[in-house]
C-alpha cells in the first residue's frame, strides 16, 4: 500500500499441471490479491517485450508488476529481437517518507485509498498497451 520507487518486476515461473516439478503452481491470483498488473507472455519474444514494458509500467505507477511465465514459455528456446536498448542514467537514492512507506494503522487507510487510485491508472495503461495478455488485479 505504500508503493515503490523505481521499476520492480516480479517474475514467477508457474508450473500448471505439475509438468516439470513435484507440485502445481498457479500464481495468477497473487496479482489480483495485491492489486498488481499481471503480464502473461505466450512465447520468449513476448516475455522479453513484456519485461521491458513491465519496468516502464512499474515506474509510471509506482507499483510492482508481475510477469507470469509458465512451463512451456520458461523452457522454450527461440530467437528474439532485442530492439533498441534504452540507456537510462540514474543514481540510486531513497528519501525517507514514513507517511508513505511505514504502513501502520494510521497510514493504512490512506495507503489503501492510494492503491485503489493506482488501479484506475493501471486500467488506463493496460487499455492503451499493444501487448496482449494483460489482466488488472481486482
Amino acid at each position: 500500500m505504500g508503493g515503490i520507487r523505481g521499476g520492480f518486476v516480479i517474475v514467477t515461473a508457474d508450473d500448471p499441471g505439475a509438468i516439470s516439478s513435484a507440485n502445481e503452481q498457479d500464481n495468477r491470483f497473487y496479482g489480483s490479491f495485491f492489486g498488481l498488473l499481471t503480464l502473461e507472455p505466450s512465447d520468449p519474444q513476448e516475455a522479453k517485450d513484456m519485461t521491458v514494458e513491465a519496468f516502464d509500467i512499474s515506474e509510471k505507477t509506482e507499483l510492482p508488476v508481475v510477469l507470469r511465465s509458465v512451463t512451456r514459455v520458461s523452457h522454450a528456446r527461440s530467437n528474439v529481437q532485442l530492439g533498441k536498448i534504452k540507456a537510462k542514467e540514474r543514481r540510486a537514492s531513497f528519501v525517507k517518507n514514513l507517511d508513505r512507506f511505514y504502513i501502520v494503522s494510521k497510514t493504512s487507510l490512506r495507503g489503501h485509498s492510494w492503491l485503489l487510485d493506482q488501479q484506475r491508472l493501471l486500467e488506463e495503461i493496460s487499455d492503451g498497451c499493444p501487448l496482449i495478455g494483460f489482466s488488472v488485479g481486482r
